[in-house]
This record gives C-alpha cells, sequence and structure tokens, in this order.
C-alpha cells in the first residue's frame, strides 16, 4: 500500500527559488554538537569492546584514553550503542 506523503507548498516553492538561481540546491549548514570521537576512534573502541567485554564503561574508557581518547562514560556508552553494541549489567 502507497503511503501519500505530504508536501508543504512554500517549502518546495524556496527549494525551487534556490535552483533557479543558484542551478542546484545546496544543503544548509549543519547544526548540533561536533562529533568529539572520529570513525578512527570510533572502530578503536570496537576493538577495545572486543578485547575487553566483561568491562564496565569506566574501564574501557581508560582503555581508550590510553590510546589518546579522552572522554566521559556517556560517550562510551554512546559510541557503542552508535556502532551496534548494547551496554548491560553483567550477570
Amino acid at each position: 500500500m502507497l503511503q501519500k506523503m505530504l508536501v508543504v507548498p512554500s517549502a518546495v516553492s524556496k527549494i525551487w527559488t534556490k535552483y533557479k538561481s543558484n542551478g542546484k540546491v545546496v544543503k544548509g549548514k549543519h547544526t548540533g554538537r561536533p562529533r568529539k570521537t572520529s570513525k578512527c576512534q570510533d572502530r578503536q573502541l570496537k576493538a577495545i569492546y572486543f578485547e575487553y567485554r566483561k568491562c564496565i564503561t569506566k574501564q574501557m574508557r581508560n582503555k581508550w584514553a590510553e590510546n589518546g581518547v579522552n572522554v566521559g562514560d556517556q560517550t562510551v556508552r554512546h559510541c557503542l550503542k552508535e556502532i551496534g553494541f548494547a551496554c548491560r549489567k553483567a550477570e
């Protein structure tokens, strides 16, 4: 079943006006806080995760700090979640 997409006419009009004046549509500036870690640093965390699966986030953060990445526990949790790993209590 196809769903109808709701498009605001003013938004389409603004995009069309930009296209006519510039010949292309340029995306706006990115908003929000810039990332604290790079993709390379995230791969380091992934390797640390596989090596120390039973560690708590504080220990992972300390291991990551040895590689030069100084972040908080919450950032470690967010990065792990972004990579696709779930943080939960060890049993």
